[in-house]
């Protein structure tokens, strides 16, 4: 559903199944032009998958950023938990309205020339200090 509300915005986006970043598939995986990726997690009990899943694709993306989304948890239980301590990924959500502003907000930051050139992942630019983005709908916590 994400990569739908994306593509609806003019952001390509693409879905890998799991199996494809796995530690024996990342290898293989086409990441030519990835600016971003965005981790969907339904039932996470711990984040330790989301955890070695970061560290495996900041190695073959070291200029991503990435986005882990945990659809199932409560901002509070992020919060609690502090998921983006846990996880290292640039970002955490927990609703798709979240995970869309903040994709459209670093492709809005981009170059435009990027964004017309890649069509399969959105682009994000580095992000420079730590902040917390507040909606209606509960928190986003990215690094900044």
């Amino acid at each position: 559903m994400l990569a739908q509300l994306l593509e609806k915005r003019g952001i390509g986006a693409r879905v890998v199944p799991s199996d494809e970043v796995s530690v024996a598939n990342l290898f293989r995986l086409d990441v030519t032009g990835v600016q971003m990726a965005c981790l969907s997690y339904l039932e996470p009990s711990s984040f330790t998958n989301a955890r070695y899943l970061v560290r495996r694709l900041r190695r073959r993306l070291p200029q991503a950023k990435i986005v882990d989304g945990f659809w199932t948890l409560t901002p509070q239980e992020v919060e609690q938990r502090d998921a983006l301590a846990a996880t290292r990924a640039d970002c955490v959500v927990t609703s798709l309205r979240q995970a869309v502003e903040q994709v459209v907000n670093a492709a809005k930051e981009a170059p435009s020339a990027d964004l017309e050139s890649e069509n399969r992942a959105p682009t994000a630019a580095a992000p420079p200090a730590a902040a917390s983005s507040h909606s209606s709908r509960g928190i986003s916590r990215c690094i900044r």
